[in-house]
């Protein structure tokens, strides 16, 4: 369990588009903490992936080059 404590406004905020939804405050906030680490994971791994780039590690290849290599190697 967890307590927080929200600023008026927001609490009603909130409170009005849980009503909106059919939500329950807490499943609101449970799906925007979910999005939030999820958004907060998806910029770790890009950060990752953007130190291997610059380092070498990885490759940039355009897009209309992969495509025309994978439609080449179905044919």
């Amino acid at each position: 369990m967890l307590t927080v404590t929200i600023s008026n406004g927001l609490d009603e905020k909130l409170a009005s588009a849980a009503k909106t939804q059919g939500k329950t405050v807490d499943q609101i906030l449970n799906t925007l903490i979910a999005e939030y680490l999820e958004g907060l994971e998806d910029v770790r791994l890009a950060e990752a992936a953007l130190r291997r780039i610059e380092s070498g590690e990885s490759l940039l290849v355009d897009w209309q080059e992969a495509k025309k290599h994978l439609h080449d190697m179905e044919h």
